[in-house]
């Protein structure tokens, strides 16, 4: 099927590692901030759950992949959420390194629209990591995510719609914040293990995380609506073999594989993907 997609191009493909703080020289007030502070975060899962938000006044993000970033700068032309499989052309450091936005804009007496912070954001992204895009149509495959006759998740007590300030906190002895789908991996000798779980979470954001471990975009037909108790298990098996081709001998004797992520769809969702 032909899809709209971000194409990027990144003119400075190094990770920005040191701490950038500037003045930015605007030719616009209206899509430029005036302070920009960008530090790389280390702490890893120290740092808490990736967030981004638009605050009065500025513009913040904590522990956040520059992916996460293009994701609140752009939105594509049927207004749904920008998915890593709708971005082509970006560095593997995108998902990898995490980063701490602080923007502000001073002097603004009145409030920004959600639209044009995105644009602010845009011209950020641009000041700061050389970054161009534009909108093109590729011809791609896709997976559809359907509705079987017996759908085995349930509709989570609670409809009412998550708030921003429950997402923030993060205990990973508890369960996953309202909305949000949490993964918890688990090493195996034949591969991973990973389980996906999540309350009063849309389908849309179920969609999103199961196409990270899918391969290509996933479509939403399953024509659910509400907000769902998701709990899904499956296995990533490893590959053999090194970098010159030779097999290797693995060093423990492998253990018994689970489902691999479209049997779990179909046996523990009671959906099924086309």
């Amino acid at each position: 099927m032909k899809g709209i997609v971000l194409m990027l191009a990144i003119g400075i493909l190094a990770r920005p590692t040191a701490v950038m703080r500037a003045q930015l020289q605007t030719a616009s007030a209206q899509t430029q901030f005036d302070v920009v502070s960008i530090k790389l975060n280390q702490l890893g899962r120290g740092a808490g759950l990736p967030r981004v938000a638009s605050e009065p006044g500025r513009f913040v993000a904590s522990n956040a992949p520059l992916k996460m970033l293009l994701q609140f700068a752009y939105r594509p032309f049927d207004a749904r959420t920008l998915r890593n499989s709708d971005i082509f052309g970006a560095p593997d450091w995108a998902d990898a390194d995490r980063f701490d936005v602080e923007a502000k804009f001073e002097g603004k007496s009145q409030p920004i629209l959600p639209e044009q912070m995105r644009l602010m954001v845009q011209s950020l992204l641009a000041e700061r990591f050389q970054l161009s895009a534009h909108w093109e149509t590729r011809d791609m495959p896709v997976y559809n995510l359907m509705a079987k006759d017996l759908v085995k998740i349930k509709l989570w007590p609670d409809q009412a719609a998550p708030r921003i300030a429950q997402a923030r906190v993060s205990d990973p002895a508890g369960p996953p914040p309202r909305g949000t789908v949490r993964t918890l991996a688990n090493p195996l000798p034949s591969g991973m293990e990973l389980t996906l779980s999540g309350n009063a979470v849309p389908i849309e954001t179920l969609v999103n995380e199961l196409q990270l471990y899918m391969g290509r975009p996933v479509r939403d037909k399953t024509a659910l609506t509400g907000l769902f108790d998701i709990r899904l298990q499956f296995h990533i098996a490893s590959r053999s073999g090194d970098a010159g081709g030779t097999q290797t001998t693995p060093l423990v004797a492998p253990d018994p594989a689970g489902p691999d992520i479209f049997a779990a769809i179909q046996d523990q969702l009671g959906l099924k993907v086309e």
